[in-house]
C-alpha cells in the first residue's frame, strides 16, 4: 500500500477534500476549450472585456487610425466612430458637416494634422466623396472628384502623400473593370499613369515607401516607382508569386504578403517563405504585413478573403525575424507580442483582416487587429515596461 494510498484511508476529512478538488479539476478540464488548456479558462476570466465598447462587440472593422493633434482614435465600423485617450468607450463622430443622412466609413489616411476619409451613403452605396478633418471641421476634398464614370474604391499613404484607388462604373453592358491610381496634389486629385496606361485590370490594395520607391500590391501585379504621378508593373516578381494581398516596409526591406500563404521579402533580390498552412494542409489566406521594429517581429492576419473559396483561419501569425527569412516559421505560442493564453481567448480561429500599428511615441506602439465579425482589439507596447501588454477587446 503506498503511502497517499494510506493516508487516504486514515484520514476520511482529507479524502473528501481531494474528492472534492477531484470534480472541480474534471468539471474546468470540461469547460476548457483551445490549445492553452486549463489556463486558457483562467485567462477567460482576466480583465480583456473590461472597457469593451458592446456596440462594437461583434463587428468588423475596415480601418483604424489616429489623428494626433486630437489624441484619439477613429475607425471605421458602419460609420465613423472615434476614442480619445481619455475615454474608456467608443462612440459615434459626429460626420453632419459631411451629411445628414447615415453614412459608411470605407477607409482613411492620417497626414500631419489632418484625417482624409473615404464616405458612402449607406442607403444607396453612393460615393460622397474624400473629406478631410482637422479635429474640428470637415471640408470636401476636390469636390468634382472622381470623375464621371468613375467610383471611389479606397485611399492609400505612404510618404506622407495620399492616393486614392477608382474603379469603372459598371454596368450590365460594362462588365470588364479597371483600376486607377490618382494623387493628391494641392487640393486636387491627378492621374497616375501606371505602364503608360491610365487604368490597370486588377485593384490596388496596399502601399508602401521604401528606398525612393512607392510599392503597391494589386491582385497579381507588383507595382513601383520613384515619383507619384508615374508607376510600372516590376519585371521580376518573386517566384510562386501571385494573388498578393500586402505590401509594407522597414527600411531598406520590403514585404509583401499573398492569399495563397506566402511571405516575400525584398531588398535587392527576393527571398520567399512558405507556404504557410493549417494543420490539415491548408494554406492561410494573409494580410498586410506589419513588422514592428523594436520587437524584431512580422505580424500577419489570416483571413476569409476571398470569400468564394473560404480560406482557413486562425487569428495572425507571429515570426521572430531573427530567424532566415527563407525557412522562418510561426512562433507556436505567439510568445513575442502575447502569449498562448491571451492569444487562445482573443484571436484564436478568428478572422483577421489587418493589423495596423500606431506610433504613439516615446517608443509606445499600439497594435490593433480588425476581425470579421469578431469586434476590434488592441495590444499595446509600454516602453517604460519594455512589455506588451496583452490583446484587449475595444
Amino acid at each position: 500500500m503506498s503511502r497517499g494510498t494510506a493516508a487516504m484511508k486514515t484520514n476520511p476529512a482529507r479524502r473528501a477534500l481531494i474528492a472534492i478538488a477531484a470534480i472541480a479539476a474534471i468539471a474546468l478540464s470540461a469547460c476548457t476549450e483551445g490549445p492553452a488548456g486549463l489556463f486558457a479558462s483562467i485567462a477567460s476570466e482576466t480583465p480583456t472585456n473590461t472597457n469593451m465598447t458592446k456596440a462594437i462587440k461583434n463587428s468588423s472593422q475596415s480601418f483604424v487610425v489616429r489623428l494626433g493633434s486630437t489624441s484619439t482614435y477613429y475607425a471605421g465600423i458602419g460609420t465613423l466612430w472615434k476614442k480619445a485617450d481619455t475615454d474608456n468607450r467608443w462612440t459615434q463622430a459626429d460626420t453632419s458637416g459631411v451629411s445628414s443622412s447615415t453614412i459608411f466609413a470605407g477607409s482613411a489616411a492620417v497626414i500631419g494634422p489632418d484625417m482624409y476619409v473615404a464616405f458612402f451613403d449607406s442607403a444607396t452605396g453612393n460615393g460622397l466623396g474624400v473629406w478631410s478633418y482637422n479635429g474640428t471641421i470637415w471640408s470636401h476634398v476636390d469636390p468634382g472628384f472622381p470623375a464621371a464614370g468613375r467610383d471611389l474604391r479606397t485611399l492609400l499613404v505612404a510618404n506622407g502623400k495620399l492616393f486614392a484607388v477608382t474603379a469603372n462604373t459598371r454596368t450590365l453592358t460594362t462588365e470588364i473593370a479597371d483600376y486607377s491610381i490618382h494623387h493628391l496634389l494641392g487640393t486636387t486629385f491627378e492621374d497616375t499613369l501606371i505602364d503608360s496606361n491610365p487604368t490597370i485590370s486588377e485593384q490596388p490594395t496596399s502601399m508602401a515607401f521604401s528606398g525612393g520607391l512607392y510599392w503597391f500590391t494589386a491582385g497579381d501585379l507588383i507595382l513601383n516607382g520613384a515619383t507619384e504621378t508615374s508607376f510600372t508593373a516590376i519585371g521580376t516578381e518573386p517566384p510562386s508569386g501571385s494573388a498578393y494581398s500586402g505590401v509594407s516596409a522597414n527600411g531598406a526591406d520590403i514585404y509583401i504578403s499573398s492569399r495563397t500563404g506566402y511571405l516575400y521579402h525584398y531588398n535587392a533580390g527576393w527571398l520567399t517563405a512558405g507556404p504557410f498552412n493549417d494543420s490539415k494542409g491548408k494554406a492561410y489566406s494573409l494580410s498586410t504585413p506589419t513588422y514592428i521594429a523594436g520587437s524584431n517581429v512580422l505580424v500577419v492576419g489570416t483571413n476569409r478573403i476571398p470569400t468564394s473559396s473560404t480560406p482557413t483561419v486562425d487569428g495572425y501569425l507571429e515570426f521572430d525575424m531573427t530567424q532566415p527569412f527563407a525557412t522562418m516559421t510561426p512562433t507556436v505560442d505567439h510568445g513575442i507580442i502575447s502569449n498562448a493564453n491571451n492569444f487562445d481567448t482573443s484571436l484564436t480561429g478568428r478572422s483577421v483582416s489587418a493589423t495596423p500599428l500606431i506610433d504613439l511615441g516615446g517608443g509606445d506602439f499600439k497594435l490593433f487587429a480588425l476581425t470579421n465579425n469578431y469586434g476590434l482589439w488592441s495590444n499595446t507596447y509600454d516602453s517604460a515596461e519594455a512589455a506588451w501588454q496583452l490583446w484587449v477587446r475595444e
